[in-house]
Parts: C-alpha cells; sequence; structure tokens
C-alpha cells in the first residue's frame, strides 16, 4: 500500500485528486489541510464519499508517515513554507507550478533554489503545457519555420500586478520551448517590452534567433473558463474544454475544425511515473525551473 499526500483543497487540487486516484497502483491518499472539516468538503465536493482510501488530514501526518509522493497543491506562497517543513525522506515531491513566488524569499533565488534540489532528489514541478504543445506541434506538422508566436490566457485567477506573470508564466514558457523544439528561449533582452496592469499583464520580446514572440495573460473572477489561445505565424488556435459522459475532453480549434488531444495534466502524470527512476527526467524538469526563475528576474529589472 503506498502513501500519498495531497496538500491544498484549491480548484486544482480536486484535478490532482482526480489523476491521483487513477493511478493504478494500491493507494491511500491523505487530504493536508488545516481544517479537517475543509478537508472532508473537499472530498465530498470532489466525488469521493468514502474516508477510508482518502483520507482528511493534518501536517503532522507527514512525520508519522512515510510517502511515496507528497503533492503540494497549496497557495503559492505557502510553497516555501510546506518546502522547508518537508522531510522528503525520498519521497517524489509533486508540486504544482510555480516553484514558489521569488518576491518572498529573502536570500539569492538561485541559492535558495540550490537548497530545495539538494534536499529533495525528486522534486517535479507541473509543466502539463508542454504536451499541450507537443499536440499542437503534430497538428501544424507542416508549419516548420515558426517565425513568430503569441500566447493568449485569460483566467479566473485571483492574481495582481506582477503575480499574474509568476503565476501563467510557467505555461507560456513551456508551451513555446516545446512548439520550437528547444529547451530554453533565448531572448534579445533588448527587444523586451512589458507592460504591467493590476489584473494583466503584457510581454513582448524577440528571440537571438529572430523569432517575435508575444505574451498575454488576465486574470478576472469574472471569467468562467479559461480562455486559451494561440497564433502561430498567421495560425490561429485556440484551447477548449467540454465534458461529456462524465469525461473532461480537451480540444485545439484551428480553421473551423476542432481536434480532440489528450488531457495534458494526465499525460504529465503519466510521463512522471514512466521515468520515477530516471535522474536525466528529474534534471531536465529542475533546469526548466532554473530557466523560468532566471527569465522572471530578467524581465522584472527592466522598466
Amino acid at each position: 500500500m503506498r502513501n500519498i499526500a495531497l496538500i491544498g483543497t484549491s480548484k486544482i487540487a480536486s484535478v490532482h485528486l482526480r489523476i491521483l486516484q487513477s493511478l493504478n497502483i494500491k493507494k491511500k491518499i491523505y487530504i493536508i489541510s488545516r481544517s479537517l472539516r475543509k478537508a472532508k468538503i473537499f472530498i465530498d465536493k470532489s466525488g469521493y464519499k468514502n474516508f477510508r482510501n482518502i483520507i482528511p488530514s493534518k501536517i503532522q501526518i507527514l512525520k508519522e508517515k512515510k510517502f511515496y509522493l507528497i503533492d503540494i497543491c497549496a497557495a503559492t506562497n505557502q510553497h516555501h513554507n510546506f518546502l522547508n517543513k518537508i522531510n522528503s525522506n525520498n519521497s517524489i515531491i509533486f508540486i504544482e507550478k510555480p516553484l514558489l513566488n521569488p518576491d518572498i524569499i529573502n536570500s539569492k533565488i538561485s541559492d535558495y533554489l540550490d537548497r530545495v534540489y539538494k534536499k529533495n532528489k525528486k522534486l517535479i514541478v507541473s509543466y502539463p503545457f508542454i504536451f499541450v504543445a507537443k499536440s499542437v506541434n503534430k497538428i501544424l506538422k507542416e508549419t516548420k519555420n515558426k517565425k513568430s508566436i503569441s500566447f493568449t490566457f485569460f483566467t479566473s485567477g485571483n492574481k495582481n500586478y506582477i503575480d499574474i506573470f509568476y503565476d501563467l508564466m510557467p505555461h507560456a514558457y513551456t508551451f513555446i520551448c516545446k512548439l520550437l523544439n528547444k529547451s530554453k528561449i533565448d531572448i534579445d533582452n533588448s527587444s523586451i517590452k512589458k507592460k504591467i496592469y493590476k489584473t494583466s499583464f503584457k510581454l513582448k520580446f524577440n528571440t537571438k534567433d529572430k523569432r517575435k514572440i508575444s505574451i498575454f495573460f488576465k486574470q478576472n473572477r469574472k471569467f468562467k473558463k479559461p480562455i486559451l489561445r494561440f497564433k502561430v505565424n498567421n495560425i490561429v488556435l485556440e484551447r477548449k474544454t467540454k465534458v461529456e459522459n462524465g469525461k473532461f475532453i480537451n480540444l485545439i480549434n484551428i480553421k473551423k475544425k476542432a481536434y480532440i488531444i489528450p488531457n495534458p495534466m494526465d499525460q504529465f502524470i503519466n510521463h512522471l511515473f514512466k521515468n520515477i527512476t530516471n535522474k536525466r527526467y528529474y534534471l531536465s524538469n529542475k533546469k526548466i525551473t532554473y530557466d523560468l526563475f532566471d527569465m522572471k528576474s530578467s524581465i522584472k529589472k527592466l522598466n
């Protein structure tokens, strides 16, 4: 029997719970919250009535039991607290993006990341948009020279100003990297233009190989569903989601045609478990995280 901990009861945590519950292993899932009542409500709302295998718990359980996997899906500003408290004991640490908010870390961010990764050898940050880009590349297989890319994402999040950038940039960055089949985006810093508003963030830049990149994020509680659009050269694509016969379905719409694509979060988790003993897999994910924080630091410094 494998013990799995899910820390947090947010909307995205319910997605994580669905995927963890579907894993083909014998398991008990401990839902960790400051309030057992809140944990029970979360489990019930997620559609699970039996508390024998999905168990409301408090943070102390992490010291009482050995865990195969610890999934951190709490508020971003609390991620560093959990990373500091957890003694992973060789557990897989799976954490919702972004890894942390750099503005509340007192030390140099690269030094802090070094300590986090030294303590947690099997740390994986969730970057499911790698798989969205893989699906888009299959659809755009004849579009080889991608000279310009735009990425527009509207969500019902509650972040403001630079925090919107921290929250959503992991999606845009990993998507663009995979779309271009590159491990890193090399930015021409002299080309960067950014505009920060209370509920939105705009960013434009050129890569060193002369590609034009445009990114726009907006968060508003009034949005009922996320809106995600891409433009590659002159080709406009939009990701849509729907529930059909109780199943969550992802689609990419292009030129009035809809392509059903695999659920990127399912793909990411499945890929993780296929590479559970692969050291290169952990190092690759770690490199994305370091590159992201380097990019965030560079862009934040610009006026």
